[in-house]
């Protein structure tokens, strides 16, 4: 596992966050417009374990 630097205000480097892109299209789930075709899992690591705590 790689890290990154992160801001000044923290003192320690950050495990590499990684995003995965999945291809698709809201026609695929939806009749009617007004959709996306995405989905967004917000989440913390603390202590080693971790937390999603919002999916939009």
């Amino acid at each position: 596992m790689q890290t990154i630097p992160v801001p000044n205000a923290v003192t320690y480097e950050a495990p590499f966050v990684a995003e995965t892109y999945l291809e698709g299209a809201y026609e695929d789930w939806y009749q009617e417009g007004g959709y996306s075709d995405y989905v967004s899992v917000e989440g913390l690591v603390v202590e080693g374990g971790i937390y999603p705590f919002c999916h939009t």
